[in-house]
């Protein structure tokens, strides 16, 4: 079961945002996973489509000791685009293409206003 993790950001200065989680107390290697974030409008079915998703390309990095870095400027650009005042919600896996994705987070996202 994901950790459900509440991420906040300032909208005026977005920077980044660092995740870094244990799997029975120990960080994982996490070297050739891929990172993928999926994002809905708060309220919205989980199961259907997301509003958008940031990936490696586009917002998500993935270090070695279980850590992965949230581009929250990316962020930014994605939600205006979906939809700019809208509260929402994520979910964050990671997989190394040979295993089923491991859900690591989810949880709200507030957008804070200066």
């Amino acid at each position: 079961m994901p950790l459900t993790l509440p991420i906040s950001y300032d909208r005026q200065a977005p920077g980044s945002r660092s995740i870094t989680f244990t799997v029975g107390g120990v960080a994982p290697n996490l070297t050739g996973y891929a990172a993928r974030m999926q994002v809905w409008k708060s309220g919205a079915d989980t199961q259907s489509a997301p509003s958008f998703s940031l990936t490696q390309t586009t917002g998500v990095a993935v270090g070695t000791a279980g850590s992965i870095v949230l581009d929250m400027v990316a962020f930014e650009t994605a939600a205006a685009t979906a939809g700019t005042d809208a509260l929402w919600h994520y979910t964050l896996d990671v997989q190394d293409g040979s295993n089923p994705r491991l859900f690591v987070a989810s949880g709200p996202i507030a957008r804070n206003q200066p």
